[in-house]
C-alpha cells in the first residue's frame, strides 16, 4: 500500500526543500570591512570636495568673484571669440584690440608677485616669459589664450592684460618733461 500525505503535509514538505536548499545559496553582500579600498575611495573624495568648496568660498571671501575679474575686457573678448561666444555667435565688426598675437598665443603682462612658482606655472601651461621683475612685480609672457583664465585664478596674480607697444626714448623724454627738467641739447 502507497502511503499518501495529504495535500497540505505535501506543499509543506516541497516548501520546506524548497527553502532549505535555497538557504544553501550564499548571496554575496559587499562587507565594507572586506574592501577597505571602498572607504579610501570615499575619504578620498569627501576631502577633494571639501578642498574644492573651501577655496571657492576663500575666492568669493577675498572679494575676486571668477578669474575674468582679473583679465583685462579685451583679453574677455578674445576668449568669447575663439569660443564663438556671444557677440561672435554671428558676424560682427568687432575685433578684441590685443597688440600682438600669435597662433592661439597672446603677449600678456601679468600684475603679480612674482616667484619662481609663477613663472614655472607660465611655462607648464606653455607660455614664454619674456621679462619678470620682482621690484616691479610685473612679468610679461606669451601664454596660450586658451590657458589664461586658469592662470588668472592664482591668488599671486593681481591682473592680467594685453602687453603694449612703446618707444622707450618717448617713455625717458617724456619722463623728464613731467619732471620740468629741460630736455638735453645734441
Amino acid at each position: 500500500m502507497v502511503a499518501r500525505f495529504p495535500v497540505e503535509v505535501s506543499r509543506a514538505l516541497i516548501n520546506k526543500e524548497a527553502h532549505t536548499s535555497h538557504s544553501r545559496i550564499k548571496t554575496m553582500k559587499p562587507n565594507i570591512k572586506t574592501f577597505p579600498h571602498f572607504q579610501v575611495l570615499a575619504r578620498t573624495l569627501l576631502a577633494a570636495l571639501a578642498v574644492l568648496a573651501l577655496t571657492t568660498i576663500n575666492m568669493f571671501a577675498s572679494g575676486d568673484s571668477w578669474p575674468s575679474s582679473k583679465l583685462d575686457p579685451q583679453i574677455v573678448l578674445a576668449l568669447k571669440q575663439s569660443r564663438g561666444q556671444p557677440p561672435f555667435d554671428k558676424p560682427t565688426s568687432l575685433q578684441p584690440d590685443i597688440p600682438i598675437k600669435d597662433p592661439g598665443r597672446i603677449l600678456v603682462e601679468l600684475d603679480a608677485t612674482v616667484s619662481k612658482q609663477l613663472l614655472d606655472q607660465i611655462v607648464l601651461i606653455g607660455g614664454q616669459v619674456w621679462s619678470s621683475a620682482e621690484s616691479s612685480h610685473t612679468i610679461c609672457a606669451m601664454v596660450p589664450l586658451a590657458a589664461l583664465e586658469g592662470l588668472a585664478v592664482r591668488p599671486e596674480i593681481k591682473s592680467i592684460a594685453p602687453a603694449r607697444l612703446y618707444d622707450k626714448s618717448q617713455a625717458k623724454g617724456s619722463a623728464a618733461e613731467r619732471s620740468g627738467i629741460p630736455p638735453s641739447k645734441p
